[in-house]
């Protein structure tokens, strides 16, 4: 095959779109839209934007909640695309933050046991999850997406609130979590989901983890796809944007826990 008939097939590729439900409780939705891998491959990251920058917009609507955007830092040292960040600091006014998983152990740093204990070449357990805050206005958030989407990265999220009061809520439910007094320094602390963390979870735990936030949609590599948690139920989004239709939104079955 000719290079330039691989650069033809590449950019004919499309992304196979469905969806479907996790089961958490009301008043909370909850969709995986499969990828087939995050980080994406690049020919296919236009598509993924612009599908999701559509069902952001349906599910927002006329209401008044604001679109804010985060970018977590564990899958951008590959292939450079890190550095992104520091070209686009004017327009995207990035603000560092700590990620935190609220149903896993709180970050804390390396023990000795750790250190000198582990098998030969056996990978130290991450220590820290570093999330950017894009402090922009609107612009520069949908700037930051359109360039970072893709990347298993970014977390768009619609807020009832300012992301201000938005991180004070997570300020308030987080850092009493975290022990380590290393960690205790950051002004932005941030809630890290994926289908494990929500799966079968009671609303009020979900309410305390997003604070004002009305809908979370976050780049998940774990899953390998986008998970979506909303107030707002987004079946008749996601039937409008063509992702999924009735019959692949049907239930999964309930977790044993």
């Amino acid at each position: 095959m000719t290079q330039a008939n691989q650069i033809t097939n590449d950019t004919e590729k499309k992304l196979s779109w469905n969806a479907r439900r996790i089961d958490v409780q009301e008043p909370w939705h909850a969709v995986l839209i499969a990828l087939p891998s995050l980080p994406l491959e690049k020919s296919l990251r236009p598509e993924l934007h612009e599908k999701l920058t559509s069902l952001v917009a349906v599910l927002r609507g006329v209401s008044t909640l604001q679109l804010s955007t985060w970018l977590l830092m564990d899958t951008l040292h590959q292939d450079g695309e890190v550095r992104k960040i520091a070209a686009n600091g004017r327009l995207w006014v990035p603000d560092v933050g700590l990620g935190v998983w609220p149903d896993q152990e709180p970050p804390r740093m390396w023990s000795d046991e750790e250190m000198t204990e582990r098998e030969h070449d056996a990978p130290l357990r991450p220590f820290m999850h570093t999330v950017i805050h894009i402090s922009a206005d609107e612009s520069g958030c949908m700037h930051a997406w359109q360039t970072m989407a893709g990347t298993g990265s970014v977390i768009q999220l619609l807020l009832e609130k300012s992301p201000d009061e938005f991180h004070e809520e997570a300020k308030a439910n987080l850092l009493p979590t975290i022990e380590d007094e290393t960690f205790h320094g950051f002004s932005i602390y941030f809630p890290l989901l994926s289908v494990r963390s929500i799966s079968g979870r009671e609303a009020s735990e979900l309410e305390r983890w997003l604070g004002s936030a009305a809908v979370y949609l976050r780049e998940s590599p774990e899953d390998a796809g986008i998970l979506l948690l909303s107030r707002i139920d987004p079946a008749g989004a996601l039937r409008e944007t063509g992702i999924a239709d009735d019959v692949s939104l049907s239930p999964e079955p309930k977790p044993v826990r």
